[in-house]
C-alpha cells in the first residue's frame, strides 16, 4: 500500500500548494486498528496541511501526481479531502486514469494535468518514467475529460537541450495538443539526476545520427565530456533554460496555446468558483485514525 507525502510547495496566486506524490508504506507502519488504504492516506494528507497551517501558511491548492496505478487509492482520497475543506485540486498524471477517478475529478471539480514530454513513446518514458503512457493515449484522454467537463491542461516536459531545441519535434507535440482541444500550457526544465540520465544515454545513444547528435548536444549544455558517465545531479545554467522555455513559448503561441497564464505553477486561469475555505481541525487527523 501507500500514501502521499509532500513532494515540494510552491507560492500559488491565492496561498500555498501542496504537491503530493507516494510514499510507500510497510505494514507494521501502519496506525492501529486502520481498515482501508483510504484512512492512512486521507491522515497523511490531513497531518501535512495541519502542520503547513499551524506554521502560519493557507494551504489553497493540492497538487496530486500520478505516476502509476498504484498512486490510483490515495488520489482519489485527496481530491475528496480537498473537496471537503474547500481547497483546489490539481491531478497532474503521465498515466491514463479509470472511469472512477476520471468521475471523482469532474465531481469535485479538479484540474486534469497531462504530462507530455515527447511524440515519441521511447523519449516520453525516457523523460518521464517507463509506466507513462504514450503522449498520444493521454491526448485522447483528455478529449474524454473535456467531454465530462473536467477542466484540462498539459504540462510540457522535462524541457532538455538535444531533445526539444528540435523545433519540428516540438511543433508535432504542440500541433496534437492544440488538436486535443487543450488551450493552456506551461513548460518545464529538466534537471539531470542518476536514473533519467541513464534512460537518456540508452534513447539517444542509439540509433540513427540525429539521435547522437542529440546525445552530444544534451552532454555539452551540462557539460558532461563525451567519454564521462552521465551520473549524478545537475541542473542546466540560467541561460539555457531562459533559451529553452523562450523557444518553447514562442512555439506555443503559434498553435494558439497560452502558455504564460497567471504565473504561478497552480493553474488558477483553469480554477472554478472557489469553495468555502475550511482549516483542517484536530478532528480531522483523529477522525482518520479511529474511523470516526
Amino acid at each position: 500500500m501507500s500514501v502521499p507525502r509532500v513532494l515540494a510547495t510552491h507560492r500559488a496566486c491565492s496561498g500555498l500548494c501542496v504537491v503530493f506524490g507516494e510514499r510507500a508504506v510497510a505494514a507494521r507502519d501502519r496506525f492501529e486498528g486502520e481498515g482501508p488504504d483510504a484512512a492512512n492516506a486521507r491522515l497523511a494528507v490531513a497531518a501535512h496541511i495541519a502542520e503547513l497551517e499551524a506554521a502560519g501558511e493557507r494551504v489553497t491548492t493540492l497538487s496530486i501526481h500520478i505516476q502509476s496505478r498504484t498512486d490510483l487509492p490515495w488520489a482519489d482520497t485527496t481530491l475528496r479531502f480537498a473537496w471537503e475543506h474547500g481547497r483546489r485540486a490539481l491531478v497532474r498524471t503521465s498515466a491514463l486514469l479509470p472511469t472512477a477517478l476520471l468521475e471523482t475529478l469532474r465531481s469535485t471539480r479538479a484540474v486534469l494535468l497531462l504530462s507530455l514530454a515527447h511524440e515519441r513513446v521511447y523519449l516520453q518514458r525516457a523523460l518521464l518514467g517507463q509506466s507513462a503512457a504514450p503522449a498520444a493515449s493521454l491526448l485522447l484522454q483528455a478529449q474524454h475529460s473535456a467531454a465530462l467537463g473536467i477542466a484540462t491542461g498539459a504540462v510540457v516536459g522535462p524541457l532538455f537541450p538535444g531533445v526539444h531545441d528540435d523545433e519540428p519535434a516540438l511543433d508535432r507535440l504542440l500541433s496534437h495538443v492544440a488538436a486535443a482541444q487543450i488551450e493552456q500550457v506551461r513548460a518545464v526544465v529538466g534537471q539531470l539526476g542518476a536514473g533519467r540520465a541513464r534512460a537518456l544515454d540508452d534513447a539517444l545513444g542509439v540509433g540513427p545520427q540525429r539521435a547522437s547528435q542529440a546525445l552530444t548536444r544534451l552532454r555539452r549544455a551540462f557539460k558532461i565530456e563525451a567519454d564521462t558517465p552521465m551520473a549524478g545531479y545537475r541542473k542546466l545554467d540560467a541561460r539555457s533554460q531562459a533559451v529553452l522555455l523562450d523557444g518553447f513559448r514562442r512555439r506555443a503561441r503559434t498553435h494558439g496555446l497560452m502558455s504564460e497564464g497567471c504565473g504561478c505553477t497552480a493553474f488558477c486561469q483553469l480554477a472554478d468558483t472557489p469553495r468555502h475555505y475550511l482549516p483542517v481541525l484536530e478532528a480531522d487527523l483523529f477522525g482518520a485514525r479511529t474511523g470516526s
